[in-house]
């Protein structure tokens, strides 16, 4: 299944030639083996051996030595016959297994994404985007379900916590963004530097370094893996909510249930495209809001993601820009 599309930026991890080439091995032998169980003649073969064994006489009768010499060769023939198809068969198979556990090898040391699955940026254990200059990498305050860790949280964005791009979650709203602020940042397509073949555009986790006016930033991808720089115009970013935001009076997004939005997939630091199952709960009195801080989760469906249902931090959900 092709997953090369715009709105979750999810493209298939390329499959290496090798690989390719095994599989094709593999399945070369399946079909001969299908081709040599479904010949006419294999079937007919079993049949000519039962006649035959019927056709011979009793030990005691008296024409068993004279009417076995004419049966014998024929007899003798239909189970070489048998016995050779059987082992052609068996050759085949043994063939397509053998290729089939050098495929299973070849995917069990690959160190990139795995086939079949999203061609996702593990955050490992990606930094906040708002991190001191120490570099040191701030925990998550919720854990998602699903593969690798819980996605990397999002510092305090006090200056602007309650923006208008805030509230509503949206591609290019609100005033300026100050610097250190948690963003969503569509990066331009780029060159996969082991496949050798373009990458769609996504969207990443990323903060804001520094203003360059005219409604232009400088940006870095929150990746602590292999962090870049990027320039970027405001239509090309949507603030996100602080991380550390917790109470009725918390500067949230909402989305209610069906919204497409765009969510960090957990254990990454980039955006798919998926839909709200259910928002997250109300928060409590404010008395009680006050001293238990409880992490607003979304639950969505990731696209593609068949009916894994996966809970996101509110503050790495935005609305889904048009068309996506």
């Amino acid at each position: 299944m092709n997953r090369n599309r715009a709105s979750g930026g999810m493209s298939r991890h390329a499959i290496p030639d090798e690989e390719t080439q095994v599989w094709s091995q593999a399945a070369d032998s399946l079909e001969d083996f299908l081709k040599l169980r479904n010949d006419e003649s294999a079937f007919q073969r079993p049949i000519n051996v039962n006649r035959l064994v019927a056709s011979l006489p009793e030990e005691d009768d008296p024409k068993f030595y004279n009417g076995v010499s004419h049966v014998r060769e024929e007899l003798l023939g239909e189970l070489h016959s048998m016995k050779t198809q059987a082992d052609k068969e068996l050759r085949a198979l043994n063939t397509a297994i053998e290729k089939i556990d050098i495929l299973i090898a070849l995917r069990a040391s690959d160190p990139g994404p795995q086939v079949d699955k999203r061609n996702k940026r593990t955050s490992g254990r990606a930094t906040s985007p708002n991190a001191g200059s120490s570099g040191t990498p701030q925990p998550s305050l919720g854990g998602g379900s699903g593969r690798g860790s819980a996605a990397p949280s999002v510092g305090s964005n006090s200056a602007s916590g309650g923006s208008s791009a805030v509230r509503t979650g949206k591609v290019g709203t609100g005033g300026r963004h100050e610097i250190g602020r948690a963003v969503a940042y569509r990066a331009p397509p780029k060159k996969n530097p082991e496949t050798k073949q373009m990458e769609e555009a996504q969207w990443i986790l990323a903060k804001v370094r520094s203003y360059e006016g005219q409604n232009k930033y400088k940006v870095e991808d929150a990746d602590d893996e292999s962090p870049a720089t990027y320039s970027a115009t405001a239509s090309q970013i949507c603030p996100l909510p602080a991380a550390d935001s917790y109470g009725p009076t918390a500067q949230f997004p909402d989305f209610p249930a069906s919204s497409r939005v765009l969510a960090v997939y957990p254990g990454t630091t980039v955006f798919y495209g998926s839909v709200v199952v259910e928002p997250p709960r109300k928060s409590g009195p404010p008395s009680r809001a006050a001293n238990v801080k409880v992490e607003r989760m979304y639950k969505v469906k990731f696209d593609d993601d068949e009916d894994t249902i996966q809970n996101v931090p509110a503050h790495l959900v935005f609305a889904s820009p048009a068309g996506m």
